[in-house]
């Protein structure tokens, strides 16, 4: 898997370019009480997010939004709420179609009476990653061509060979115009949870059968991995316990840069321009978006 290898490296090249990034204010505040920050441009200064609040017994989708490019955010609606004990409501993440219309996808595991409160089914979509038991997890892809009113069957793409619990996927085009991506996720092989990439050269169709490590110890967590393209540069991000902390918390890095020190949790990032980003993540139960711009 030369071309794989070669891309790997290459990957690692463009993030040591980033090394003249430029952490842009202090963190501003994304979600009071919510966690799972994720966002999405809509417009040229318009951002819609979400987070997942718990309160009062309840789970609750919760939108924010922010119309000057990321530097306030205000709560706007709510996509769903359930009941705790009885839904897993959570993980959300917007979309939005060519029409305008957004679609929202997110977990929702309706629990059941067994041992543990097992969840019974899922309703999730697009890029995610489904138990396969006895603790493995594959990454899923499916497809739709009809504004996500019907889907194409599931199609597993990393995990098949293994009892790994791989999830939290988050997929990159390598340059624009191209039909080369990049899927990122964490992996749980060996007892600690590393991060790794695989490639595909056609959009997706098909997938590189290996994967490469782009993260990891033995000693140590990584997890809940982002990748974005910000002009000319790929950026991953990752949440890790290396330098202390229990697992899942740990730091927010990105180019081997330390974002967020304890606690920092389910992580992500939005791309602003082609100089500038929003790195996401939660710590002590809120959420707060840090911007980074490229000298």
């Amino acid at each position: 898997m030369r071309l794989l290898t070669t891309l790997i490296l290459l990957l690692i090249a463009l993030l040591a370019t980033a090394q003249a990034h430029i952490k842009s204010g202090s963190a501003i505040l994304f979600g009071k009480s919510g966690t799972y920050p994720r966002a999405i441009r809509l417009s040229r200064t318009s951002l819609l997010g979400t987070i997942t609040e718990h309160a009062s017994g309840n789970s609750t989708i919760t939108t924010v939004r922010s119309t000057d490019n990321g530097q306030s955010w205000t709560p706007i609606g709510t996509v769903t709420t359930e009941i705790s004990a009885g839904e897993d409501v959570d993980n959300g993440y917007p979309h939005q179609m060519p029409d305008g219309n957004i679609l929202y996808a997110f977990r929702n595991h309706d629990l059941g009476n067994s041992v543990g409160n097992d969840p019974t089914h899922y309703h999730i979509t697009l890029y995610y990653s489904q138990e396969t038991g006895s603790g493995g997890q594959d990454s899923i892809i499916r497809t739709s061509t009809d504004s996500g009113k019907m889907w194409a069957a599931l199609r597993a793409f990393t995990g098949q060979t293994t009892s790994a619990r791989n999830g939290m996927l988050s997929v990159a085009y390598t340059a624009p115009k191209s039909a080369i991506k990049l899927a990122i996720f964490e992996s749980g092989i060996s007892g600690a949870f590393k991060v790794y990439v695989v490639r595909s050269p056609n959009d997706g169709a098909m997938w590189d059968p290996e994967r490469t490590l782009l993260h990891g110890g033995d000693s140590f967590n990584t997890g809940a991995p982002w990748i974005i393209r910000v002009g000319d540069k790929l950026v991953a991000s990752c949440t890790t316990n290396e330098d202390g902390g229990e697992w899942p918390t740990g730091a927010m890095k990105f180019d081997k840069t330390t974002v967020h020190g304890l606690p920092a949790m389910w992580t992500s990032m939005i791309l602003l321009d082609d100089k500038s980003f929003l790195a996401l993540y939660e710590s002590g139960g809120t959420s707060f978006a840090q911007m980074y711009t490229f000298a």
